[in-house]
């Protein structure tokens, strides 16, 4: 949430005090290179890629380039809430899969398994190495994957 607050920020003062200033499409190319320039340099790294793409995306979205330009303050903030939204939403379903309303019966039925597969694997200590296994004997071998 930071770096989002920090690019909108970032954006919002472009969008208010430098934009309205151009009238031009060279001085228009020349500021979004410029923009991406900046981002791709403060996140150069490969495990900054994120930031970068959300810095990219970010700009390109809120300063919402049209053949006729408007400056206005509602459309600005409404992006701006939208992708706030959206971070929140993703922030909260991040928690749903790995949330668990009974974590004790997976916790025993582990348990179950862990002494099940401990129990063959001892009666399998006497056996003598030479002797064939049966398809049953050889399929839990392999389940439990001991050579």
């Amino acid at each position: 949430m930071p770096a989002l607050t920090g690019f909108i920020i970032f954006t919002g003062l472009i969008y208010f005090f430098l934009m309205p200033q151009l009238s031009t499409f060279l001085s228009l190319g020349l500021l979004i290179f410029s923009v991406r320039f900046m981002v791709c340099y403060k996140y150069f790294e490969p495990q900054q890629m994120l930031f970068k793409g959300l810095g990219i995306v970010l700009f390109l979205t809120l300063i919402n380039i049209g053949n006729e330009q408007t400056y206005g303050f509602s459309n600005f903030a409404d992006t701006s809430v939208m992708f706030y939204l959206i971070a929140i939403a993703l922030q909260i379903t991040t928690y749903i899969p790995s949330f668990s309303s009974q974590p004790e019966r997976a916790f025993l039925r582990l348990l179950g398994r862990f002494f099940r597969c401990s129990e063959y694997l001892i009666s399998t200590m006497q056996r003598d190495p030479q002797q064939t296994l049966t398809l049953s004997e050889s399929w839990k071998k392999s389940f439990i994957h001991v050579n």
